[in-house]
């Protein structure tokens, strides 16, 4: 093998590594695209499960005070 193939096999080595890293790093920002949308998306819904929470508590409440108004109307 002359050095000009040496050479050439190298140059094309080199390609194919830089072809790799290129699609490496280009997963990695999808990935990480991906990551930041689950995590609106996960915050998102634990915005609405706290809200659901409260109205829950409200509801809670309520029944509650139904029920004590309806046991003082009873006795």
């Amino acid at each position: 093998m002359t050095n000009a193939q040496r050479l050439d096999h190298v140059e094309d080595e080199l390609e194919t590594v830089k072809r790799l890293l290129v699609s490496a790093a280009s997963y990695a920002e999808s990935a990480n695209r991906r990551l930041d949308e689950l995590t609106i998306k996960q915050d998102r819904t634990q915005s609405q499960l706290d809200q659901l929470g409260v109205r829950v508590d409200q509801l809670s409440e309520r029944l509650n005070e139904f029920v004590n108004q309806t046991q003082r109307l009873f006795n």
